[in-house]
């Protein structure tokens, strides 16, 4: 019959298991700022692109009148 892990050997292995998640969340909060940037560049792109837009509607309806 295997032995029963003491008390100290439990909070050993909890301990291991609590740093393994402080990097899986380390690891999280960096996966979650490089999306968040990502998505600014992007906001920022659809934000040129529509002033293009319009500036390209503006000198249309100035062609036309």
């Amino acid at each position: 019959e295997p032995t029963k892990a003491t008390p100290l050997e439990r909070i050993g292995g909890l301990s291991a298991r609590v740093l393994s998640l402080i990097q899986s969340l380390h690891q999280l909060a960096a996966d979650i700022d490089a999306t968040a940037i990502e998505v600014e560049e992007q906001i920022e792109k659809i934000q040129k692109d529509s002033a293009r837009l319009k500036q390209l509607q503006e000198l249309l309806k100035g062609l036309q009148g």
